[in-house]
């Protein structure tokens, strides 16, 4: 599966944290499927459902209310909008409808979504977040995919944006987290919200760390955490270029010259020397720093 899910970075500020994981799963493989749609019908069959949303439950009981679950959250999801004169608030779905057989062998679900929701999903222009479905479903821990999703909104940045330094205030990072305020005392935060994120993480994102920020006076309690990763490199978003073969390069292409079955190799013994050398410091930083990436002091 190389889907590729695609929204209005709006989506991100809808509080997700209560859903279940197979929940959110079932939720942005619908966002995947709907893209450039527009508002009409959306029919998802079995294979569908259970390559995109990585539903491998068998159990009938348990899919019917896995549907229920999912139809009364996207009864009840809305999108709000507030400008310095202006409030707005819409429902994003208008329709939902499950019907499957008794052994789960045939699955069909069929959604619609409002004509205002329609711009979040498909009137993307330049503020738009994107992701790689499969690593999203992968994710187990939903405090680690509210992270992931935020991450993958300012990619190219190596720190969540708007905040100077890139240090998100405590109280900031508890919402952008929906954390509850059971969660929210030191070792809850630090175990069961933190750990999973950067246990989940750190294998996605090059130099991923979560570094406290501690205030310059008695104690030294934490007052924000800087999220930050190694800047991702990308292009221009190009529509439809998952779905396009790739074309055979002609005259003036940049294969490169080793591809080329008559290509013999001219380096010297003592070139080999010195790539093998810096082969070796690169291996053994790379280890020093995987280290790093999973440290966690608070």
């Amino acid at each position: 599966m190389n889907e590729i899910t695609r929204y209005h970075n709006s989506l991100n500020t809808i509080p997700m944290r209560k859903w279940t994981a197979e929940e959110q799963n079932f939720f942005f493989a619908i966002l995947t499927q709907i893209r450039d749609k527009g508002t009409e019908v959306i029919t998802f069959d079995t294979y569908q459902l259970r390559e995109f949303a990585d539903y491998t439950n068998r159990h009938g009981g348990d899919f019917k209310q896995t549907m229920k679950n999912l139809s009364s959250k996207l009864e009840n999801l809305r999108y709000r909008e507030e400008t310095q004169n202006s409030y707005s608030s819409m429902l994003l779905f208008q329709r939902f409808r499950a019907d499957w057989t008794l052994d789960l062998s045939e699955i069909t679900l069929e959604l619609r979504v409002t004509d205002y929701f329609e711009y979040i999903i498909n009137q993307l222009n330049a503020n738009f977040t994107q992701f790689e479905l499969e690593q999203f479903t992968n994710l187990r821990s939903t405090y680690a995919k509210t992270m992931f999703r935020h991450i993958k909104q300012w990619r190219t940045k190596g720190v969540i944006g708007g905040f100077p330094d890139g240090e998100i205030p405590k109280d900031v990072l508890y919402q952008m987290l929906d954390v509850p305020v059971s969660m929210q005392k030191a070792n809850n935060f630090k175990f069961k919200v933190l750990k999973p994120i950067i246990d989940e993480l750190s294998p996605l994102f090059a130099g991923f760390k979560i570094k406290p920020i501690k205030a310059r006076k008695q104690g030294n309690p934490i007052i924000a955490y800087k999220v930050s990763w190694k800047q991702e490199q990308t292009g221009n978003w190009v529509d439809g270029k998952f779905e396009n073969e790739r074309q055979n390069t002609g005259p003036g292409s940049k294969t490169p010259d080793w591809s080329d079955p008559n290509y013999k190799n001219q380096t010297t013994e003592e070139e080999i020397k010195n790539l093998e050398q810096i082969k070796k410091q690169a291996i053994e930083k790379i280890n020093f720093e995987n280290e790093e990436q999973t440290s966690f002091d608070i």
